[in-house]
């Protein structure tokens, strides 16, 4: 991307536990980390992210379109336990056809260690 910070979150993890996700940084050294979107649940924290998806949407109608980011966010501030784990490495995010056309043209030419470092 020409500017990384226009598809950025700010993340603050405290201790393994994420405080607070989805602000959005005015400059590169206020993102620590990058949120990638993939989650798991216990049985038990599946039932606390439900009610509080539940109570949500009690408070307003428009909790039914919330973000993951923003019910991740609106857990952490209540101070429910969401905990983050560091992924070492490199991983690309497909958010398009382009995206995957521009990550298999990369990996034919043999360029696609520019884009991806998996040993990093």
């Amino acid at each position: 991307m020409d500017d990384p910070l226009d598809d950025c979150e700010a993340i603050e993890i405290v201790d393994g536990f994420i405080k607070s996700i989805g602000q959005r940084p005015t400059a590169i050294s206020d993102v620590p980390a990058q949120y990638m979107g993939l989650l798991k649940f216990s049985p038990a924290g599946f039932e606390t992210l439900l009610k509080f998806f539940l109570r949500g949407q009690e408070r307003s109608s428009d909790y039914r379109s919330v973000s993951m980011t923003e019910l991740l966010n609106d857990m952490a501030a209540c101070g429910s336990p969401v905990a983050a784990v560091a992924v070492s490495g490199g991983w690309l995010e497909i958010d398009s056809r382009e995206d995957l056309v521009r990550y298999r043209d990369a990996a034919l030419s043999g360029t696609l260690h520019a884009l991806w470092e998996p040993d990093r």
